[in-house]
């Protein structure tokens, strides 16, 4: 009866043991080079569940409150892709080099995401009109 016991257990403790989320992205780091001033700074990072069990995000936070991060809270199943949408705000001029920092119950969590590039500075339009003495 005990080596039933302790045959039981080695599997289950195997199987738990293997049988875990990977959480596997195309890339990992953007570069969106010169980006015009009040532009467009969003970029989607694609990532599969490479693993044999639910992937589930827990959180996801950003180095600082120029860059927003989007992402879907439901359960991934093995196998589904899914994305995480990072959003930096283009009003603040020069360059910046941001990092994302994801959470989940993936074997291989946390993962950090990179975006970097510059926001061109803004360039002011002089309207100048002639007044006209009469």
């Amino acid at each position: 009866m005990k080596k039933i016991f302790l045959l039981v257990a080695f599997i289950l403790v195997s199987y738990f043991t293997y049988s875990q989320a990977v959480m596997t992205f195309e890339k990992t780091s953007h570069d969106f080079g010169a980006i015009q001033y009040n532009g467009d700074g969003t970029y989607v990072f694609e990532y599969t569940n490479t693993g044999n069990m639910p992937l589930i995000i827990l959180d996801v936070a950003s180095s600082c409150g120029c860059t927003t991060p989007i992402y879907t809270k439901e359960p991934l199943k093995a196998g589904e892709k899914g994305l995480i949408t990072v959003k930096y705000d283009t009003t603040r001029e020069g360059t910046f080099s941001k990092s994302i920092t994801i959470k989940s119950t993936a074997a291989n969590s946390p993962i950090e995401l990179k975006i970097s590039g510059k926001v061109e500075l803004m360039q002011v339009k002089s309207d100048t009109k002639t007044l006209n003495k009469e």
